[in-house]
């Protein structure tokens, strides 16, 4: 599992204790890919504390909850991803065009 937060440093200030979180994509391999081709579900959210990792019997299990009903802001799946020849930021590229497209240009 692939976690990826956007975090915000107000004015660049190093104290921790005023960092806060605009949002978190989470990309889990889904298992049923080849050796050189991964399949990936993502789950884009728009405030970290929506995420909740939580251990179930047999397991862990990843759950993404969100303050109401709705689920994460974004989810999809990213499938062949060729993971032998390009890396984590490739994958991350990807995610995100999948979810905003080209409409910053």
């Amino acid at each position: 599992m692939i976690v990826a937060q956007i975090v915000m440093w107000p004015h660049g200030n190093p104290d921790p204790t005023t960092h806060y979180s605009l949002g978190t994509v989470v990309i889990i391999n889904t298992g049923d890919g080849t050796p050189d081709l991964g399949n990936y579900d993502f789950y884009v959210c728009k405030c970290a504390d929506r995420l909740l990792l939580a251990e179930v019997e047999g397991g862990v299990a990843y759950v993404l909850t969100r303050m109401d009903e709705r689920g994460a802001w974004k989810r999809g799946r990213i499938e062949n991803f060729p993971k032998i020849r390009l890396g984590p930021h490739d994958l991350l590229y990807r995610v995100l065009k999948s979810v905003v497209g080209w409409r910053n240009q």
